[in-house]
């Protein structure tokens, strides 16, 4: 067991990490994927709606990419670049976003913060590494400012057709 806190230990059990917090008269016991959700959102988890997106089909639509699924995912028809607009209820904070997709070779991330998606500020670009037989799974850092609509470009690919299983903020 490992104390992170006073109050708080990590401890392997079964083989699988818990986090442990004590008080005076119960614990509460956290599996470790259990915690990570908890910090985790998809983006229609924070009222976000796909708004735009350069292709779809009707088996595999843009929506997919927020539905927090890596099962259901969006698969782009071909040529780049390839986009999705997300559009949030309210304006959210941008730290961190996991992408989990197949074929990406460059991502561009941009944000918005106007009412309508016009005037994208550039936020990152990724290159993503070639993977067979499994997803892509990258964790980019993003500014920590806050925006009304994110942009995610597929500006290459490894094939003619990518997909994008989940994007995630954190």
């Amino acid at each position: 067991m490992t104390s992170i806190s006073r109050d708080a230990h990590w401890l392997t059990w079964q083989q699988e990490s818990l986090l442990v917090v004590y008080d005076k008269k119960a614990f509460l016991a956290c599996r470790l994927p259990n915690l990570i959700n908890m910090v985790s959102s998809s983006p229609s988890a924070l009222g976000g709606t796909v708004v735009f997106a350069t292709s779809s089909d009707h088996s595999h639509p843009p929506a997919n990419v927020i539905d927090g699924d890596t099962e259901t995912f969006w698969m782009s028809t071909g040529m780049f670049p390839q986009q999705v607009t997300i559009r949030f209820e309210k304006s959210v904070t941008l730290t961190e976003l996991t992408v989990e997709s197949y074929n990406v070779k460059h991502l561009k991330i941009e944000e918005c913060t106007a009412g309508n998606p016009s005037n994208f500020q550039h936020v990152t670009d990724k290159e993503f590494e070639r993977t067979e037989g499994h997803l892509q799974s990258n964790s980019i850092l993003l500014k920590g400012s806050s925006a009304t609509h994110l942009r995610l470009t597929v500006t290459a690919g490894y094939d003619a057709f990518i997909s994008m299983h989940r994007a995630m903020l954190h």
